[in-house]
């Protein structure tokens, strides 16, 4: 799906992100996007730059959260307008809210290094099953985690695919800022606390329980499920 489709970061990165356009139209890619965390503002500034490069749309990289637990999920956002950014920013608190209002809008989203935060806050069945409701496309290579999680992910969202046959796999360099590096990107920098969540996955074990326990339930309820899902988590 994505072949011909490079998506880059600019505000947690080290890239350039005129440097990074450049360099992904050299290895062929048809479309370039980049996926800032919670804001599009280097997206419209590169966009400001570059008018003509009609290969380029808004993107953004979400954090969305499960309201009961506080358990966050970041989510690629694709081909914004501002009016949808907006709309977004104001759901993305709640990850039901957010996933019925891409949805609605026929937006494409994905959600990134699946047990990066995972930290046993829901039973893993549930986490697991309920991911799988909510998304249709995964990222299972992720250039900062550790590949016990992306091994685990690719093979847990790959069986998953061979039973449903509706899943979309696709990776990213996730190239962040560690420590006091700035970005050299175009967007709306801001100081960001350290966030250890950031640079460790999820233990192996905690991971793994989750997707072995959680795949007999995966074609549980996927469409119909989020509703009731919604409402209980509201409830609570």
């Amino acid at each position: 799906m994505f072949k011909y489709f490079k998506a880059g970061n600019t505000r947690d990165s080290y890239n350039d992100p005129d440097e990074t356009y450049r360099l992904a139209k050299s290895r062929g890619m048809d479309f370039v996007t980049f996926t800032d965390h919670d804001t599009v503002a280097g997206c419209l500034k590169f966009q400001d730059r570059h008018p003509d490069y009609a290969d380029f749309f808004v993107s953004a990289e979400i954090e969305t959260f499960f309201p009961r637990t506080g358990h966050r999920i970041h989510v690629n956002v694709f081909d914004l307008s501002l009016p949808q950014w907006k709309v977004i920013d104001r759901k993305r608190r709640n990850i039901f809210d957010l996933v019925e209002y891409l949805r609605s809008e026929s937006l494409l989203y994905s959600a990134n290094h699946l047990f990066q935060s995972y930290r046993m806050r829901q039973a893993p069945e549930d986490f697991f099953t309920t991911m799988l409701e909510l998304f249709d496309v995964f990222e299972v290579k992720n250039g900062s985690m550790a590949y016990q999680h992306n091994a685990l992910v690719e093979d847990l969202l790959t069986a998953a695919k061979e039973k449903r046959g509706s899943l979309a796999l696709l990776g990213g360099s996730d190239a962040h800022i560690h420590g006091d590096r700035r970005s050299q990107g175009s967007g709306g920098q801001r100081d960001r606390p350290a966030d250890p969540g950031r640079q460790h996955a999820a233990q192996p074990s905690d991971a793994r329980r989750a997707g072995h326990e959680g795949f007999r339930h995966a074609e549980r309820q996927r469409r119909g499920g989020l509703r009731v899902r919604r409402a209980g988590e509201n409830a609570s």
